[in-house]
């Protein structure tokens, strides 16, 4: 990251050469400071997405969609489903789309589910 700190700096110091603010002898301070708040957010950004990427599906559903998920059977047809779904909380029609996920559910055949 000190690299980009450094290239961020010249990128800046530039730009307020560009703009009549500064001279392009030496970076100033304002440069700098400007570069490592740049890299701290890019750092934060990505942490976040490695963060993001390497957690499990499960793990980023809203508490009722995972309530739904322990409650309904290895297989299913979709009113059984739906008419569980309920008794969780979820409205019938958001079940549905939640059925059209993949990663949680698999189509047997038509109206026939099981969770993966």
């Amino acid at each position: 990251m000190e690299l980009y700190a450094i290239r961020f700096s010249l990128i800046f110091q530039a730009l307020f050469f560009a703009c009549g603010e500064d001279s392009l002898d030496e970076i100033s301070e304002r440069a700098a400071g400007g570069a490592v708040k740049l890299c701290g957010y890019f750092e934060g950004t990505a942490h976040q997405a490695r963060k993001y990427r390497d957690s499990r599906p499960f793990d980023r559903l809203s508490g009722l969609q995972k309530s739904v998920i322990l409650a309904l059977p290895e297989t299913f047809s979709t009113s059984e489903g739906a008419d569980i779904a309920e008794e969780e909380g979820m409205n019938r029609r958001t079940f549905e789309r939640f059925l059209c996920d993949r990663r949680f559910f698999r189509q047997k055949k038509h109206g026939q589910y099981e969770r993966v």
